[in-house]
């Protein structure tokens, strides 16, 4: 059987998610780790979440990289498929 690699391995080793964004791995292992009922869920909550948490945090920084923190949610989104089991979801 093959083993899925961990959130947090793969959330640090992902190089798409903008390191310069203040937070975006401890709040992105954070959405990684929280309960979906499924992946499409996933999908649509772990981008919005991290988009509402600029928003709400940072809002000037929202505003002028919002393109960087969209692109952070959706590898967010990848990384949440890759790493998480049909049986966890």
């Amino acid at each position: 059987m093959r083993r899925l690699p961990q959130p947090r391995r793969a959330l640090f080793r992902n190089a798409d998610i903008a390191s310069g964004l203040s937070f975006v791995k401890k709040t992105g292992l954070e959405l990684l780790k929280a309960s979906y009922s499924s992946g499409n869920e996933a999908a649509q909550k772990i981008p919005a979440a991290l988009a509402d948490f600029y928003q709400q945090r940072f809002p000037e920084a929202a505003a002028k990289r919002a393109a960087e923190i969209r692109a952070a949610g959706q590898s967010l989104a990848g990384i949440y498929r890759r790493t998480s089991s049909p049986i966890s979801r």
